[in-house]
């Protein structure tokens, strides 16, 4: 029942940021600038946590 519960609460908060990454992905559509910023902040992200973590 305790994992029936757990695994409820996941799908709907899963979904939840499914809405919220799709109304991001809407808003930066209208704006290419930004989207150029996004993409740019991402992949420094990406290449630190690549240099500094073993995931």
């Amino acid at each position: 029942m305790v994992q029936t519960i757990a695994a409820i609460e996941l799908y709907h908060a899963q979904r939840e940021v499914a809405n919220y990454l799709e109304l991001a992905y809407l808003n930066l559509a209208d704006h290419p600038d930004v989207v150029r910023e996004v993409l740019i902040i991402y992949f420094v992200h990406k290449s630190e946590k690549t240099t500094t973590t073993f995931s």
